[in-house]
């Protein structure tokens, strides 16, 4: 597998951070979390394009949500108090045809250390498929140095 450790920042902000930031503020305020936008987006998983495996065919939805937020809420307090783990899976990602870094998987991690408004280095893989999970079959791609400069060439 293609790892490559690089600095958070450089990843393009998740289209599901703003979810993320709104619950952690809630968290931290000592809110009820009941119908915080991470447990919306999973209640209204068709607004977004699918619901999380650990929530299909579960007999108690309600149960196993709150089994998923209390390991979210975990993981920002493991964050949070001893910093993000290097040794942590890689996130997947992709480079757009202009070289930006897009996040694949890992919106949770990487939406909780820019809440925490720390820069870690994280390891990420541009070597992975979405087949049989995503109906588009996307996959990572690489840098796309050599497409540019083929281009320039042709």
């Amino acid at each position: 597998m293609a790892k490559y450790k690089i600095k958070s920042s450089l990843i393009q902000p998740s289209w599901f951070e703003s979810a993320i930031r709104k619950t952690l503020d809630m968290y931290e305020n000592g809110e009820d979390l009941t119908n915080c936008p991470l447990n919306e987006f999973q209640r209204n998983y068709m607004t977004w394009g699918g619901r999380h495996r650990d929530l299909v065919n579960v007999a108690d939805f309600e149960a196993a949500l709150l089994v998923r937020l209390e390991n979210f809420l975990k993981l920002y307090d493991d964050i949070k108090k001893n910093g993000y783990k290097e040794d942590s899976e890689p996130l997947f990602v992709y480079f757009d045809d202009d070289g930006f870094i897009n996040l694949y998987d890992g919106h949770h991690r990487l939406s909780i250390v820019r809440y925490l408004g720390i820069d870690p280095e994280m390891w990420v893989s541009t070597d992975w498929s979405s087949a049989g999970i995503d109906p588009d079959g996307i996959v990572g791609k690489d840098f796309p140095l050599v497409e540019k400069l083929m281009s320039r060439f042709n």
